[in-house]
């Protein structure tokens, strides 16, 4: 959990950078979170479809499956949650038990963080051109 807290306090506070180094505000940006940083920033990465990737996509749904349980004191009720429980199949380093009960694999942690350090990686080759003009 508190892997995707400091991604989005880091990109909130990206988004402060840029909004201290242009004129666009980030207050005009549509949503909240991780969709409001991401609306933001899509303005100054060079690929316009950066957040449209599946690497984005595992970055969301690690986030909305962390909310999910947060806001349900961690308990996770798939039957109101179709999308979630349909993600949650495929996903090989997450297993729901008869339960409904999540269970993560040894490689979870490796699976996020990899992926976090991927995105971090690729979203700064994104931005470092921006800097230069």
């Amino acid at each position: 959990m508190t892997c995707f807290f400091s991604l989005e306090n880091f990109l909130h506070e990206l988004c402060f950078y840029f909004e201290k180094k242009t004129e666009y505000e980030l207050k005009k940006a549509k949503d909240k979170g991780l969709k409001k940083y991401t609306n933001y920033l899509k303005q100054f990465v060079l690929d316009k479809n950066f957040f449209g990737t599946e690497l984005w996509e595992r970055i969301t749904f690690f986030n909305d499956l962390i909310n999910t349980l947060a806001h349900a004191d961690g308990r996770l009720d798939l039957s109101s949650n179709k999308d979630l429980a349909d993600k949650l199949e495929k996903k090989e380093n997450i297993l729901v038990t008869d339960r409904n009960e999540i269970r993560l694999t040894e490689n979870f942690l490796e699976e996020v963080t990899s992926t976090l350090h991927t995105f971090l990686f690729l979203l700064y080759k994104q931005l470092e051109s921006y800097g230069k003009r």
